[in-house]
This record gives structure tokens, C-alpha cells and sequence, in this order.
């Protein structure tokens, strides 16, 4: 009855939400590539395999984030099973397009099926899994169970229930248990996400508590510094000039940096550009609809790669995905988005493995463990309010000594936790044959 009833919800949910679907697929012109991919329609998508006596591993991503992460967990992997082929999935065009220009010539990118029974029945029948891996805590019911009928082990890497999403699976763990004990193994960043996984039903012995992988990313590309100047200098911005950067930024809040970039520029001697790189690109012509209100100049990512601006704009906005990790790189100071009047909090990790000045808001629920360790080192600035933010950042504008300390101790306190990565390959389950 259960997976019948779910079904019928899932069918539902699907039908409501298709206009705001619809709408996204318009509007982000990406989700109309591989539509049919969506129903389990792989037919020439999968090369044949390298060896067909070894199933294939199958790692799925939604966020440009969590697939940074799965690209990196791949690379762990093909060490320790060399002769295996790697499939990643992705619910989104955002992550697609991320992990398109990085993946290894033997590697397959598909969108993920909808969950529904018949689908994933053709989707497993195409992909041939013999090992599931989810990031973070993505839990598909018909995926789990047609995974347990074939005896696939499944597998959550980096896995995480923030405050949000662990109450509504504890409000309905009466159902959900009969979900999360289909589960082989979870990989905790935390002993608190332990802890909740225990309690939405996984039994104890499968969980292993081996840190947040996105230690491991942060600051492991050494040509990013470049890549970043690279790109400020398409902007007409030069190395002289301050840049404070809001990463990951959501509505509102860079119309906040907006209003006081006049004010930090009256603040000190040298030049400030303002750096945006919004959480989701779709709403750029929006940002640069409030920079004109405000008078303000804007030069997009995606112009200068095309052609090279002259002028040194008010501000630099990022519409392209996957350039944030290389441009903290450059920045002077950094604000860390949906941290300010939106809540839980972007990644923290990156920036503060740059061995830069950190700005967090103080919505940071997604990330507490993280933020209170950068806080015991002293090693991460947190205010309450815009006008705290500005005070904050035009102290660091004005003391270069100080912001380069509150850097160093921030890649310092960051360096102790790497390793995460490593030690889930180490305690994957076997994979099928």
C-alpha cells in the first residue's frame, strides 16, 4: 500500500508542479536538453561499456555544489576500481552543464529519471549499476527499492539533514523508515547527522560519521588565482583594485551590497569593485534591472568572455556556473549569501581555504558545525544586520594587516578536516559484478 500511495503522490506532485516546470525550462533553456532522459530514455546516451562483466558505478548530484563533490569522488574512485565506468546524474542544467566541461573521457552525464517504478526499472536497465552513491541526502523511494530488489548496494556520500529538511522527514518517519532501511551505508558529515539518520530509521552500524568532503574541494586548484585575475581583467578590473565579493548571494541581498558600495568607496583611497555571483543565474536580469535604478554600471561573465570590456564597471555579475571557487581567489573581502535575509546559509568551506576575509550573516543553519569551528579559531567575521555587514567590511577594507590574519587562520582552521573523501572510498560496500 505504501509504494502504491506514494506513487499516486508522486504522480500528483508532478501534475501541480509542471506550470512552475515548464516555467524554469523556458527560462532556463538548458532543461529542454535531454527531456526525454528524464523518463529513463537512455538508448544513445550510454556508451557501451568498457568491460561488460563490471557494472557500472552510479553517482547522483543536484547542485552545482554536490556535484563538485561527486566529480571529485569519481576521481577517488577510478583508483580504487579501475576497471569500472562511471554514470553521474542530475536533477538540474545548472549541474549538468558543471559537470559537462569536467568529466572524464570514460565517464556517461545523464539527467535523472523520475522516480516513478516503471521508469526506473528502464533507467536501471540502460545504466547497469552494481553501486548507487547519493550526495548528501537524497532519498528516492522507487530508486531505493528497485536498487534492493537487483541486491545494488546504495550508498549516502557527504551525507547531511539540515534543521529543515530533518523535520519534515521526522514528521513523517513512520514512512520514511520503510525508505532509509533500504539504505547499505551512510557517510555523516557530522555526528549530529548521525544522529538524525539513526533516528529517521538507518540502522547504526551503517553510518560512519567521516566529515564534510567539501574540506576536501576548497582550495585544491592551484591555477584558480589566474583563472580569477583572468577573468577581472576581461572586466577592465585591474589587481589594484578591492574586490568584495558576494558568493552565492539570494534576493535582496545584493541589492543590500548595492546601497553601500558608495559609501565603502567614500570609505578608503583606493578603487572597489563590487564582484555578485547570485545562487541562481536566472535572476541576473533582475540584479542588473536594481544597478540601474541605482546608477550603477554592470558588466555580465558571460560579455567579457565574449568580448572584453574597456570601462572598469560598478560591478562585475557572474551569469555563468562553476567560475565561484576560482574568483574567491581575488577577492578582498568576502560575503557569504542566503546568510543575510534569506536563511541556512551557502558554503563557508571555499572561501575560508583561500585564505580570505569571511563575512557570514546570521542564517548560517546549514552550515553550524562548520561556522562554529571557524569561529573558535577566530577565524570567520558574523553580524546580525546590513549595517553591521558594511562596518565589518570597510574595517577590513581599511586594515589590510587584519584581514590577511582573519585569512590565514581561516585556511589554517580548515586544513585538520580534509580528508573526508578518502575515507568514504575506504568504506564503500563492494560493488556488484
Amino acid at each position: 500500500m505504501f509504494w502504491f500511495l506514494y506513487q499516486i503522490l508522486f504522480i500528483a506532485v508532478m501534475t501541480v508542479s509542471l506550470p512552475r516546470y515548464l516555467w524554469r525550462m523556458w527560462k532556463r533553456g538548458g532543461y529542454r536538453r535531454g527531456f526525454m532522459q528524464r523518463f529513463g530514455c537512455y538508448d544513445a546516451a550510454i556508451p557501451p561499456a568498457r568491460n561488460e562483466q563490471a557494472k557500472r558505478i552510479w553517482i547522483h548530484a543536484v547542485s552545482v555544489g554536490e556535484m563538485f563533490i561527486a566529480l571529485r569522488l569519481g576521481n577517488t574512485l577510478r583508483n580504487v576500481y579501475p576497471d569500472r565506468d562511471i554514470v553521474f546524474t542530475t536533477n538540474t542544467s545548472t549541474g549538468h552543464a558543471l559537470a559537462a566541461g569536467r568529466l572524464q573521457p570514460r565517464d556517461t552525464l545523464l539527467y535523472f529519471p523520475m522516480d516513478l517504478s516503471w521508469i526506473m526499472r528502464r533507467a536501471f536497465r540502460h545504466i547497469n549499476p552494481g553501486l548507487i552513491l547519493l550526495m548528501e541526502c537524497e532519498l528516492w523511494p522507487n530508486m531505493l527499492r528497485e536498487a534492493k530488489r537487483r541486491h545494488i548496494p546504495v550508498a549516502v556520500a557527504n551525507a547531511r539533514l539540515s534543521d529543515h529538511s530533518f523535520a519534515g522527514y521526522r514528521r513523517f518517519r513512520f514512512l520514511f523508515r520503510r525508505v532509509t532501511t533500504l539504505i547499505s551505508a551512510v557517510y555523516a558529515q557530522t555526528d549530529r547527522d548521525a544522529a538524525r539518520f539513526r533516528e529517521l530509521g538507518v540502522a547504526a552500524d551503517r553510518i560512519h560519521v567521516v566529515g564534510n568532503a567539501k574540506y576536501d574541494l576548497a582550495g585544491i586548484d592551484p591555477d584558480g588565482a589566474r583563472q580569477a585575475y583572468a577573468a577581472l581583467r576581461a572586466a577592465a578590473i585591474t589587481p589594484a583594485t578591492n574586490i568584495v565579493l558576494g558568493g552565492s548571494t539570494w534576493p535582496g541581498e545584493e541589492e543590500r551590497l548595492m546601497d553601500m558600495l558608495p559609501r565603502l568607496r567614500r570609505a578608503i583611497d583606493t578603487p572597489l569593485a563590487l564582484v555578485l555571483v547570485p545562487r541562481h543565474v536566472e535572476r541576473c536580469p533582475s540584479i542588473r534591472e536594481a544597478a540601474a535604478r541605482r546608477n550603477l554600471t554592470v558588466v555580465t561573465r558571460r560579455h567579457t568572455q565574449v568580448t572584453p570590456a574597456t570601462t572598469p564597471p560598478d560591478i562585475l555579475l557572474v551569469d555563468t556556473t562553476g567560475e565561484l571557487q576560482q574568483l574567491y581567489a581575488a577577492a578582498t573581502v568576502i560575503f557569504v549569501g542566503k546568510s543575510l535575509d534569506a536563511t541556512g546559509g551557502q558554503n563557508p568551506i571555499e572561501p575560508a581555504a583561500r585564505g580570505r576575509a569571511v563575512i557570514v550573516g546570521p542564517h548560517m543553519e546549514n552550515f553550524t558545525e562548520v561556522v562554529s569551528d571557524l569561529r573558535a579559531a577566530d577565524a570567520i567575521v558574523s553580524v546580525n544586520n546590513a549595517g553591521e555587514l558594511e562596518k565589518q567590511i570597510i574595517d577590513l577594507l581599511r586594515h589590510p594587516e587584519k584581514r590577511e590574519q582573519l585569512g590565514k587562520r581561516a585556511a589554517a582552521a580548515v586544513q585538520p578536516y580534509r580528508g573526508a573523501l578518502q575515507r568514504t572510498a575506504q568504506r564503500l560496500p563492494a560493488p556488484l559484478q
